[in-house]
């Protein structure tokens, strides 16, 4: 079984799904027990709904804690006396938002796995880092939201980051255009959440009937679909549009969420999430059985890093679609799949034997 500094220096898409699963199941199985052993709540969970999951055998087989848990219930794995930085979901208005324990080997990790995991899409040698949001997101105190866990971990990618919203949240696109004027050739990139790019970025442009002229940079963006379909706004258009506003040669989407640390699958060119060595993925039926290629069902997702909570396996509130294994066109091996949106809410019975 490899060690995570191991994987580390390994092509993150580069295994094939067989290769992968000769250590990944054992691996995810201990995980399994070791949060058995030190959190209370999640003992009692897989003793109330998952007591034959010791006799796993297979992937498929291993539990999972839904990711509605997470607001509700505190699933820590870890002393109070050890110290740790609390995360927390962006939350739907009115809802009650996630809340998420890292350690400090944990925080590290995820920053060194999504760096190697966006190492084949984001240049080494970026000179700056244009972020769709204000920069309130680098100094806040106590709990860390989602929106500003993804901002720090991305900021390392680049020799200086400049914000494109001022303390108002209104946003100025002059630093970009002076950059890209000033520094032609010169590698950079854009990030934010999808629906906030979307609307407070290319949107204005397009409103201003401004468009950026063509340029070496990427936008790299997550999140917010279901905002974008409440527009009736397809991948395929906000891509187009994003090139042709904003000039870039590439648009990278992820998926990925704040209840699992490490968890994050990149958007390859043909469309489709891909699962590296570090996660894997698992679309779950009408009845929480396994899906075949093509059938729908609710998107479950796998990592390694997660040790300081019981989040390496996690039951989404998202629909989604496994498209292959070890064959999609862009050559990253392991299992793609399609994220179709949001699931009505339900609850998984027996969650609330966890409390």
């Amino acid at each position: 079984m490899p060690e995570i500094d191991d994987l580390l220096k390994l092509d993150p898409f580069g295994m094939t799904q067989a290769e992968k699963d000769a250590w990944y199941f054992a691996e995810l199985k201990a995980l399994t027990q070791y949060h058995y052993d030190h959190c209370a709540p999640y003992q009692r969970l897989l003793d109330r709904v998952f007591p034959t999951s010791k006799r796993a055998t297979r992937l498929a087989d291993l539990p999972f804690v839904p990711a509605n848990l997470f607001k509700s219930v505190e699933l820590k794995s870890f002393t109070n006396n050890e110290q740790t930085t609390a995360l927390t979901s962006s939350g739907t208005s009115g809802k009650a938002s996630s809340k998420i324990f890292l350690d400090k080997r944990a925080a590290l990790l995820q920053s060194r796995v999504l760096k190697q995991i966006f190492s084949s899409v984001i240049a080494r040698d970026n000179e700056t880092m244009f972020v769709v949001d204000t920069a309130a997101v680098q100094g806040a105190d106590g709990p860390i939201s989602a929106s500003h866990a993804a901002v720090r971990g991305f900021m390392p990618f680049a020799k200086a980051t400049v914000f494109l919203k001022n303390p108002e949240e209104k946003l100025d696109p002059a630093p970009l255009i002076e950059y890209i004027e000033k520094k032609t050739g010169k590698p950079f990139f854009i990030f934010g959440f999808t629906s906030v790019v979307w609307t407070d970025l290319i949107q204005k442009l397009v409103h201003d009937s401004f468009k950026v002229p063509g340029n070496d940079g990427i936008l790299i963006h997550g999140g917010g679909w279901k905002r974008m379909q409440d527009r009736s706004v397809s991948r395929t258009q906000f891509n187009a549009t994003a090139k042709d506003v904003l000039g870039v040669r590439a648009v990278h989407n992820y998926y990925g969420m704040v209840e699992q640390t490490g968890s994050v699958f990149l958007c390859c060119e043909n469309g489709y999430f891909h699962s590296s060595i570090f996660s894997d993925v698992i679309i779950r039926n009408a009845v929480l059985n396994e899906a075949v290629i093509g059938e729908q069902g609710l998107i479950q997702v796998m990592s390694l890093l997660p040790k300081s909570y019981p989040g390496h396996s996690i039951l989404t509130e998202d629909l989604g679609s496994l498209q292959g294994v070890d064959n999609c066109l862009c050559g990253r091996k392991g299992r793609y799949f399609s994220v179709h949106g949001r699931a009505p809410q339900t609850e998984i019975r027996g969650c609330s034997d966890a409390r």
